[in-house]
């Protein structure tokens, strides 16, 4: 478990919120409609207040959980019972609201999801609730075979057998098919990126663990082919796919293989760049939002931080994800949370100790602010304002990753705002609770437990610069309900020492 995948696993984790951001505003758009109505994607659509949960991240974050729960019969770890179905079943029911939220509800014989899910709850076992001899083929292969499974991958870095191995058994609980293939390929291609970066070789590696006469290799092979004859023009790659490979010679409402069609290209025509990847499989429309998270997860592991634009990317997301589990204190999960997530799992399922710094850092409560992936914030926040007035303005603030200080690890998130007047408090804060209101929209409405109750304590650690001597600093609680701020008493730090 080598250092540096840590960090390429929040990096692959950051780049599939980015990519389901990205696509979200389009999804179920055609290409067409796109260069109509938007002409060029180099961004994100819409500039969104707060992104609501997303079954493209629900799904791969909460199947994930069949390994965690799975501990007390040793599942997935060592030489002990591997992962099977019949676990990511149990997490599925474990974890899906019955028909709300979570992932598209559109009836059985529809949905591919929500048809497998009742076969469940009306007690058929997995595999056989996502066959195609329960289903039909039509419901088997839709996308949601490969759209849910980035974190098989992630689990397992630079060991794209076992990924393989994982997303089949995975993939199996909902699809069957060419819809288990897509989750095997998916997995494998991400796991991977974590020791590859040269794209044809990825998909190459993901295509050795699918049978050779399946549609879905012959259909990424024919996207490698034609790229390699036509390298320059994208658009013309995406003329021979709607062509030959459209929504329109394949049943359903979605799908898998129009899609991993657009997704081949974009990988192909993306040249290794993180932004044109996105941007050029965005602009190929369909299902948007799974295809450029799929591919953003892959360009992440292989490119890992550097590669993403930060004001262009990240700064938008601020490490900001909800999600609509049935557990709403598991619903407030930011990036860093979801990585250090993933990050201990692939641990234990290589049967190692995490390397240092995360070792130390895993220790504490799982949701604790640690800085350490570069650039992360935890999406904490900021406001500057008259308490005792109840008054906050805007001011010149900034919050962001430092390796200037740390009080753990070698970073630390460092913030300043001007000008500050006499009787005014910066505020740093992490929202411990949401509200349908606080949302851009309520997509796959979630809905929350708080994250702190009267009982808890809270610890933080601050660090003052020696030229603001006289800062004073304390914890406080906003409640939301009363909107009453609580403080503790207050402290002057030594200059430059943490308190």
């Amino acid at each position: 478990m080598k250092k540096e995948y840590i960090e390429k696993i929040y990096a692959g984790w950051l780049a599939k919120v980015i990519g389901i951001r990205l696509g979200a505003p389009v999804e179920g758009w055609t290409y067409d409609r796109i260069r109509k109505v938007l002409e060029e994607i180099d961004g994100y659509p819409v500039d969104y207040r707060e992104f609501a949960a997303d079954d493209d991240s629900n799904g791969p974050l909460f199947y994930l959980r069949a390994l965690e729960d799975g501990r007390k019969e040793g599942v997935g770890n060592g030489e002990k019972r591997p992962l099977q179905s019949k676990d990511v079943a149990q997490a599925l029911l474990n974890y899906a609201p019955f028909e709300h939220g979570f992932f598209w509800w559109g009836g059985y014989g529809v949905s591919t999801e929500h048809t497998a899910y009742l076969n469940l709850y009306h007690g058929v076992q997995a595999p056989e609730s996502g066959s195609m001899a329960l289903n039909g083929s039509t419901v088997a292969e839709q996308i949601g075979g490969q759209i849910f499974i980035d974190t098989w991958g992630l689990v397992a870095p630079g060991n794209p057998r076992l990924a393989a191995r994982l997303a089949r058994e995975a993939a199996a609980v909902t699809h069957d098919g060419n819809g288990v293939y897509g989750g095997m390929f998916i997995a494998a291609c991400i796991s991977a990126a974590f020791e590859e970066t040269d794209i044809r070789t990825i998909i190459g590696t993901g295509l050795s663990f699918l049978p050779k006469d399946c549609e879905y290799t012959r259909v990424v092979r024919a996207v490698m082919d034609w790229h390699e004859a036509h390298p320059e023009d994208w658009r013309a790659c995406y003329g021979y796919i709607h062509e030959n490979f459209g929504y329109d010679r394949y049943p359903g409402g979605c799908h898998i293989i129009p899609n991993i069609a657009v997704m081949i290209l974009a990988l192909l025509y993306g040249n290794g760049d993180f932004s044109d990847t996105l941007n050029i499989c965005c602009m190929c429309g369909w299902d948007t939002d799974c295809n450029v998270g799929n591919v953003a997860t892959i360009m992440g592991v292989r490119g890992g931080l550097e590669a993403i634009d930060y004001e262009k990317w990240r700064a938008p997301v601020h490490d900001f994800l909800v999600c609509s589990s049935v557990v709403g204190s598991l619903n407030i999960m930011d990036i860093p949370f979801g990585a250090s997530y993933i990050g201990r799992l692939a641990c234990e399922m290589a049967g190692e100790e995490p390397p240092e710094p995360w070792k130390e850092l895993w220790e504490q409560r799982p949701d604790s602010c640690h800085f350490e992936f570069p650039g992360s914030t935890h999406s904490l926040r900021m406001k500057v304002g008259n308490t005792v007035q109840n008054t906050w303005e805007e001011r010149e603030c900034s919050l962001r990753n430092s390796d200037k200080a740390a009080h753990t690890g070698s970073r630390s998130l460092h913030f300043a705002a001007r000008p500050i007047n006499d009787g005014e408090r910066v505020m740093v804060y992490k929202k411990t609770y949401y509200r349908p209101a606080d949302f851009h929209d309520s997509r796959y409405d979630p809905a929350f437990s708080p994250l702190i109750y009267p009982g808890d304590v809270l610890h933080a650690a601050v660090c003052i610069p020696k030229e603001e001597r006289g800062t004073k600093a304390c914890l406080y609680v906003h409640g939301g309900n009363s909107g009453t701020y609580y403080y503790v008493e207050e402290y002057v730090p030594e200059g430059e020492k943490w308190l």
